[in-house]
């Protein structure tokens, strides 16, 4: 019973604040007007949680819009297909199909299926990068263009453009350049003065609001530091700041961070060019921690290096698949715990523990060995 009611509950959750930002934008609103936005959800009888509003950059309004001609339920319906089409397109796009289990994951995996029951727009993210892969070498100028395209949708995945392939580097600023141009173009007409809005109205606060925000399953670096610099009572004592300056301090590790996988693309592209797979995926997954609000929907981007790594080095994509779902449902198999008032400080370690397990993925991928141009796994 509890299952229905929390389906009920998050159904469509995501998707409708694209929803009724589109709304806003055909009839001519702010589509970053939270409140009027959940007045028009409340009025259509439909999920709506407070503070989970509209952060995407304007032409996502815009392009979401022809949807709203369609009933709320209707469109969500739309759009769920479209996104199961997605996902079965990233599998074929990447053969994930010659490995089974890799398959299975990206289909039947939490985050899909949350993606899937919330109606967010990360599969299509994945799609986007997943095409900007198998057009890297012949089409370069392409390749940027889609991966510059999903960043337009979620700025996180615009770290790939740090995989830039070495003679062809021209070509991938021309097209990524290109690409969020005529992005910034198309959200300026569509809204007048709507970058300023999103910046304001939108990212801004996003952000401070992950900045502060402890909750065990967001898995971005914001969701880290909070919980280590403001609410775990092991750690305060140690390393202490002022809630007000998380938000600055989240940034410049972010900075670093995106520093440091960025350097590493390009030493691994030019020490062993033949292991490109080996930079974007590792990239894709840093693109997960950099990302403001890694809730469980954004682990969908795994997928990508999951099957990258599993088509080229062979049991190790299992491992790695069998690694991810052991944290997921560990972490899930604690999550009644939150409300027993006996597990305080079993709660806390977990919340550090879902942190460091997360972290400790990310730098297992990256710590890989870089191969050789003779590795035969290459």
């Amino acid at each position: 019973m509890r299952l229905v009611e929390t389906l009920n509950r998050f159904a469509g959750v995501d998707f409708y604040d694209y929803y009724f930002a589109g709304t806003l934008w055909r009839q001519g609103h702010n589509p970053y007007d939270a409140v009027f936005a959940d007045t028009l959800a409340r009025n259509a009888g439909l999920p709506c949680i407070p503070g989970s509003d509209f952060i995407y950059p304007p032409w996502v309004a815009a392009f979401i819009a022809p949807l709203t001609l369609l009933s709320p339920g209707t469109a969500f319906l739309v759009w769920s297909l479209l996104s199961l089409m997605a996902i079965g397109g990233t599998v074929r796009i990447l053969r994930a199909a010659h490995v089974p289990p890799v398959a299975a994951f990206a289909i039947l995996g939490p985050p899909t299926l949350f993606s899937l029951l919330v109606g967010q727009c990360n599969l299509f993210v994945l799609l986007l990068v997943s095409l900007a892969w198998v057009r890297r070498t012949r089409h370069p100028s392409v390749a940027a263009g889609l991966i510059a395209a999903a960043g337009a949708i979620k700025i996180a995945p615009l770290i790939l453009l740090a995989a830039a392939p070495r003679g062809h580097r021209l070509a991938w600023l021309v097209g990524a350049t290109t690409v969020l141009a005529v992005a910034a173009i198309v959200g300026e007409l569509a809204i007048p003065g709507g970058l300023t809005l999103w910046w304001t109205d939108a990212l801004a606060p996003a952000t401070r609001m992950a900045a502060r925000l402890a909750h065990p399953v967001n898995q971005g670096l914001d969701g880290v530091l909070s919980r280590t610099l403001l609410t775990n009572p092991w750690t305060v004592p140690v390393a202490a700041i002022d809630p007000t300056q998380l938000g600055l301090f989240a940034h410049i590790v972010r900075g670093l961070v995106i520093l440091v996988a960025a350097g590493w693309a390009q030493w691994n592209l030019r020490s062993a060019p033949a292991c490109t797979w080996r930079v974007w995926g590792a990239l894709a997954t840093v693109s997960v921690l950099v990302s403001p609000l890694a809730w469980e929907p954004a682990f969908t981007m795994l997928a990508f290096p999951f099957v990258l790594h599993a088509r080229h080095s062979g049991v190790d994509g299992a491992r790695w698949i069998i690694a991810s779902m052991t944290l997921i449902l560990a972490q899930r198999a604690l999550d009644p715990l939150v409300n027993s008032v006996y597990a305080g400080p079993l709660i806390r370690l977990r919340s550090q523990l879902s942190s460091l397990g997360f972290l400790g993925g990310i730098c297992l991928l990256v710590a890989l060995r870089p191969c050789q141009q003779g590795d035969t796994r290459c």
